[in-house]
């Protein structure tokens, strides 16, 4: 695909030369517009700190600071003992695309581990594992073997870290 791309790019410099500088020229003219613009507004801005500056305006700040809404920290909806253990997008742990969760989300791309399979949860749902990652949040993204009922499976990129996990039995917290 990104020879195909490369290939298109390089035919198109060759073949319009002159499409191709005129292109490159206007996004350099909108380049330099666009930063004088904002070098302008800044300066403007500059300007307007300077005169309340010499005025001895003082900036008064509340006496009380904004607290975050009780619904935007995620409180725990229960806890659950189960076994952990983690995969990686093996083939060999996975079906044919090892990339790409029950839910058609893509980890390798997304590269966080940050995703889980778990056939107790609902997709979506939010978990952490205090006990090994503090206050992480992971996602349930994947699905295990039907076999698994009260085990979660951790997805890692590294193959060796995700042996060397192995099986874990411990309390996680399901969120809201």
């Amino acid at each position: 695909m990104c020879v195909l791309l490369f290939g298109i790019i390089l035919f198109e410099l060759f073949a319009f030369p002159f499409n191709v500088k005129a292109e490159i020229e206007y996004v350099l003219a909108n380049e330099k517009q666009e930063s004088d613009s904002i070098r302008s507004e800044v300066k403007k801005d500059d300007e307007e700190d300077l005169s309340s500056e010499k005025n001895n305006e003082q900036v008064k700040l509340p006496e009380e600071l904004p607290q975050l809404p009780l619904s935007a920290v995620r409180s725990v909806k229960a806890t659950k003992y189960v076994e952990i253990t983690a995969y990686t997008s093996d083939i060999a742990q996975c079906d044919n695309s090892p990339c790409t969760t029950a839910t058609g989300f893509n980890v390798c791309k997304h590269g966080a581990e940050d995703t889980v399979a778990a056939n107790f949860l609902k997709f979506g749902t939010k978990i952490k594992i205090p006990e090994y990652y503090g206050n992480k949040i992971f996602i349930v993204r994947d699905r295990m073997n039907p076999r698994y009922q009260n085990r979660i499976d951790v997805w890692m990129i590294d193959r060796n870290e995700a042996i060397k996990f192995g099986v874990r039995k411990t309390k996680i917290e399901i969120l809201e």
